[in-house]
């Protein structure tokens, strides 16, 4: 992208016969600024686009855009979405088509080929049950189930041997220990398992010292979920292991299994156990079909009406929508005392049918010719059954948080968190033509209903005069009233604090005020904003209404750099949209300005 935007720049200015003076001078720059633009040896501040493309008459997307690039990535994130989508009503081989195609097309795409290989075991697991439920060959089941997790084991081997990015690699190599334990490829897995880090040498068990409170709080919470879930896990595996290697009877394994329920009923004290209903379905069913094999009949209708009654809290979980950006997404809160900081996301506030975990249980237990031998008969089996098909039947929405209809008729209905959304689909141009001045429209209506990312974004369409007319008085006024507006994470928005900071530090529709400036960047480097961050490091080296100070300058860089998983920065201009003023830094630019100012740092002593 950096290339691009020199490139475009100086085929612009060569067309219109533009000098760089006279470039320079339209936006108050210096001649060499331009040139290092141009060379590709730097790119400019993003605040500047809108007068580049205005400079040009242009827009941005036309100034910034290698198009190719931006297609691939409207075309990754649509292919995502229809793997979701998929997913979620268990059309997996149908996902397998749609990412061999991708594959292909993609080969050293290693998110997409491990997306297949998922699918291709997914697949595997699959098909071998309903298999194995209808009393097929159980040889002739394995065969044809293995050849897909071979193939899935193959493509994690490539990744590991082309892919030098540590957490794809992390990735691999746990999918080819589940795939290769899952085809009794004793040394494969073995040496996979090795490389696997133990729990004590995870992050988990890690607390940095760079963290706020509140992400203090939160990382905390997220162990406690973590090992909720991880001994959750080791019970059901010492009661599968037990009954064939350690000599268990029923009663020891069903001892063993309720261990792992009394936990999460520890934990979750309020009953808002949001994602984890789902490993409370597993342990019930487990239980119950436990009881089938053994002839007790009353804990096998008993335990059974509890699995029934987890899958459903699961697929009925209360979900929220996330307000902070155009995610899509939407998560469960919870209230009790142990994880009230913890946020589990999900694609789509509709999830009947996520994971079809209710026709899982349902088809699982009508095909499973013990239980239904021993309690088949029974009306409490029956309205089991029924409750269960009813949730597994309920209209589904797209899980797709992208789909344009979706959204288009649930922001019609007045609902402002999808107006945002909706406006964003426009602004990006995910699946529908874009259309900045649609995606202002919308803004406009969510930002009258005062939604704090509308009222941000809309401020900068009209600081850039795209999609509205450029007014940098209407562009202040709603990034102050975003600043203003309570959300669930208190008032206050980082965004708009640094957008109305540049607004002060170039003079922008106010008299260029610097110790403003500063004041409402400080604001939004009390909320961890790198971008804040690097904005005061850049005044304090250039001494922009203060005092040259490149300690101080190197303090804020290095402050930006520190990870932040709320706020992380991106690697490249290419993440960032042309239209977006509030992310400015890159993390290549934030590690070049520490070894600059440190450089000068030794030079001057």
């Amino acid at each position: 992208m950096e290339l691009a935007i020199g490139g475009n720049i100086k085929r612009l200015r060569g067309e219109q016969g533009a000098t760089q003076e006279k470039l320079a001078d339209y936006l108050g720059v210096t001649t060499r600024a331009v040139s290092k633009w141009e060379t590709g040896k730097a790119y400019p501040d993003i605040t500047l686009l809108g007068g580049i493309a205005a400079f040009f008459g242009v827009s941005l997307d036309e100034l910034m855009a290698d198009r190719a690039e931006r297609n691939d990535k409207v075309r990754t994130t649509e292919l995502l979405m229809k793997i979701l989508d998929n997913r979620a009503v268990g059309k997996h081989d149908e996902n397998i088509k749609l990412l061999r195609k991708a594959a292909k097309e993609n080969p050293n795409d290693f998110m997409v080929q491990l997306l297949l290989a998922t699918e291709l075991y997914n697949f595997g697991v699959i098909e071998r049950a309903i298999l194995d439920a209808h009393n097929n060959d159980a040889a002739d089941n394995t065969q044809r189930t293995n050849n897909s997790i071979r193939e899935a084991a193959g493509i994690c081997q490539r990744v590991l041997k082309l892919c030098n990015d540590d957490t794809m690699r992390q990735s691999a190599v746990k999918l080819a220990f589940i795939l290769y334990d899952a085809l009794g490829d004793t040394e494969n897995a073995r040496e996979m398992y090795a490389k696997l880090p133990s729990i004590d040498n995870s992050n988990a068990l890690l607390l940095p010292s760079y963290l706020t409170s509140d992400e203090r709080k939160a990382a905390i919470q997220g162990t406690i979920k973590t090992l909720t879930d991880t001994f959750y896990q080791a019970c059901l595996n010492l009661a599968a292991a037990g009954s064939n290697e350690f000599g268990y009877d029923y009663e020891r394994q069903s001892a063993i299994i309720r261990k792992a329920v009394d936990m999460y009923l520890l934990v979750y004290e309020n009953g808002d156990f949001g994602t984890s209903a789902a490993n409370l379905q597993t342990a019930y069913g487990v239980l119950s079909r436990l009881a089938a094999e053994h002839g007790d009949a009353e804990n096998a209708l008993a335990y059974l009406e509890l699995a029934a009654k987890y899958a459903i809290a699961y697929v009925t979980r209360p979900l929220q929508p996330d307000l902070t950006g155009l995610s899509g997404m939407f998560y469960t809160a919870y209230t009790s005392v142990l994880i009230d900081a913890r946020r589990d996301f999900a694609i789509n506030e509709t999830h009947a049918n996520e994971h079809n975990l209710c026709w899982d249980l349902m088809h699982t237990t009508k095909f499973n010719p013990t239980v239904v031998a021993l309690i088949g008969d029974s009306e409490r089996f029956k309205a089991v059954i029924a409750e269960l098909e009813r949730y597994a039947e309920t209209e589904r929405e797209s899980q797709n948080p992208f789909d344009f209809a979706q959204n288009l008729k649930k922001a019609e209905s007045g609902d402002e968190n999808y107006m945002f959304i909706l406006a964003g689909l426009y602004w990006q141009g995910i699946g529908v033509e874009q259309d900045m001045e649609e995606a202002a429209k919308w803004l406009r209506r969510a930002a009258d209903k005062d939604h704090t990312g509308a009222l941000n974004d809309l401020g900068e369409l009209y600081r850039l005069g795209v999609g509205v007319p450029r007014d940098y008085a209407e562009a202040m006024k709603l990034y102050r009233r975003a600043d203003e507006v309570p959300t669930p994470f208190g008032v206050g928005n980082p965004f708009s604090r640094a957008n109305i900071g540049d607004l002060y530090r170039h003079g922008l529709g106010v008299e260029r005020d610097y110790a403003e400036a500063i004041r409402w960047y400080e604001l939004a480097d009390g909320q961890d904003y790198p971008h804040a961050q690097y904005r005061l490091g850049e005044m304090y080296e250039n001494g922009e209404g203060v005092a040259r100070d490149l300690r101080r300058a190197l303090e804020y860089y290095e402050k930006a750099a520190v990870p932040n998983p709320h706020h992380p920065l991106p690697e490249s201009l290419d993440e960032v949209s042309p239209y977006d003023t509030s992310n400015t830094a890159t993390r290549p630019m934030v590690n070049d300005a520490i070894e600059r100012v440190r450089g000068q740092l030794i030079i001057d002593n």
